[in-house]
């Protein structure tokens, strides 16, 4: 049981961090797409 409750906070993590990347890139391309 131990490693599901693992596995569910390494998927939880990842998640947060993909969404906080796809975020990044919309704010910059909403700030007027310097990264382009």
């Amino acid at each position: 049981m131990l490693d599901v409750y693992m596995a569910f906070i390494l998927a939880g993590t990842f998640a947060l961090f993909y969404g906080f990347t796809i975020w990044c890139d919309r704010v910059v391309e909403e700030a007027g797409g310097e990264r382009k």
